[in-house]
């Protein structure tokens, strides 16, 4: 989305897909975003994370470990 000549992008966590359903152009793809500075302005890439952690023994895709399980 650019608004007054500023672009403005918006991206999912990488722990674990957000509000997919919740705009009709919503995309909750797991990934990260790469920009590049160029003399002629800065170009934007998704890239998709190639596996996502199916575990569900704690909190979020990615199975982080509930409180008591963590190391201290």
């Amino acid at each position: 989305m650019t608004i007054d000549g500023i672009t403005f992008c918006f991206g999912a966590s990488t722990a674990m897909p957000q509000f997919g359903d919740r705009w009709p152009d919503g995309d909750d793809t797991l990934g990260f975003q790469a920009f590049t500075v160029t003399p002629a302005g800065i170009e934007f890439q998704f890239h998709p994370l190639s596996v996502v952690s199916q575990r569900t023994d704690g909190w979020g895709p990615g199975g982080h470990p509930k409180p008591e399980a963590r190391q201290k």
